[in-house]
């Protein structure tokens, strides 16, 4: 009687252990009935992962879909990957794979997203002249290394244009009040490197600029300069360090490419009608990705420094040689006060260069 009782319980149910998933340790009971029907119950299987049960309203994990109750690979290969770009939510997303940027999830630019192809990050702008960044000499370069206390080194070295009394006051960490009172303003070439002591020290805009009065045209390259560093904003900027030489439109320019400013605000506010002021208004154009046509009509093209910086607003943009030439002008005057020194014409030739066209082309469209 015993054994035949065994017999029926051995007969009624078999049990199977399968592996569940891809994790060895994950598993499901299958217990086949004497009813002939397979009944389904979760171990350790993850609900909702691969080859495991379903939610109960019929979810799976990313990537995967419910089929009859369990969780499978999509058909379409990655069930996450619901728009042509890059869907940064979806591991399996072949656009993310292929840019190597997750936080790309569109065709356009997205601004907080720093390895995304379509953003045009806005050129850094140029130096000012040599003649604001002048070279400590010998006795100051000796004090800089030695760390002499600046008022020390005031009484043993000449003070001459001030740049290595201001170089000093930077390594020391000499208050600006200080520095300013003990270097002096011989120059333009002083007040740039006083505010240099300001974006060292932290110093406020407006006391840097009434400090140093930043008021020639390497004090006003220099205070624009301190608004960056301190984030103050264009208008502002503006008000404070003044518009009364080129390089002062150019830092104005340079203010609005740092905080987002649009073109046309820049413009208005800037005035960017100067050499410096226009060629730097196309680096705004070129930080706010701004159509060469507008920009063209936004800045000007009446100086041979703005057709310069037009061009690199048609790089920028891809626009044809053709049309860029058309748009620009083209001359053989150099703008050979801000940045690279170079002529509309040559920078035409660049833009060849970068488009593709042949030499004979380039030259028809690009020689005056």
């Amino acid at each position: 009687m015993t054994m035949m009782l065994l017999r029926t319980l051995f007969l009624s149910f078999v049990v199977v252990v399968a592996a569940c998933g891809s994790d060895p340790g994950d598993k499901k009971i299958v217990v086949q009935t004497d009813m002939g029907v397979p009944d389904v119950t979760v171990g350790e299987c993850n609900v909702g992962s691969l080859d495991c049960a379903c939610t109960a309203g019929g979810a799976c994990d990313a990537t995967l879909m419910c089929v009859d109750g369990r969780c499978e690979v999509s058909p379409e290969g990655c069930g996450c990957d619901s728009s042509s770009g890059c869907d940064a939510d979806c591991p399996c997303d072949a656009d993310c794979v292929a840019s190597g940027c997750e936080c790309d999830t569109g065709s356009g630019c997205q601004t907080g997203c720093a390895c995304d192809d379509d953003c045009t990050a806005p050129p850094t702008p140029p130096p000012p002249p040599s003649t604001c960044a002048s070279a400590p000499d010998g006795c100051w370069s000796l004090c800089i290394e030695n760390r002499t206390s600046t008022s020390t080194c005031a009484s043993q070295c000449e003070i001459g244009d001030a740049a290595g009394c201001y170089a000093l006051c930077e390594v020391n960490g000499t208050s600006t009040s200080t520095c300013r009172s003990t270097c002096g303003l011989p120059g333009g070439a002083a007040e740039y490197a006083c505010a240099r002591v300001c974006i060292a020290n932290g110093t406020s805009t407006s006391t840097c600029a009434s400090t140093c009065e930043l008021d020639a045209e390497c004090g006003e390259a220099g205070c624009y300069e301190v608004c960056i560093k301190n984030g103050t904003s264009t208008s502002t900027c503006a008000s404070t360090c003044g518009l009364a030489t080129s390089l002062g439109e150019a830092g104005c320019a340079a203010t609005c490419a740092a905080n987002g400013t649009s073109t046309s605000t820049c413009k208005s506010t800037c005035e960017l009608d100067t050499l410096c002021g226009q060629r730097a208004c196309y680096d705004v154009c070129v930080g706010n990705r701004t159509s060469t046509s507008t920009c063209a009509s936004t800045c000007g093209t009446d100086t041979q420094c703005g057709q310069v910086g037009c061009y690199d607003v048609c790089i920028a943009n891809g626009t044809s040689t053709s049309t860029c030439a058309s748009t620009c002008g083209v001359s053989d005057q150099v703008c050979a006060v801000c940045g690279v020194s170079e002529s509309p014409t040559a920078a035409c030739y660049r833009l060849c260069a970068a488009n593709g066209t042949s030499t004979s082309t380039c030259a028809s469209i690009c020689e005056p």
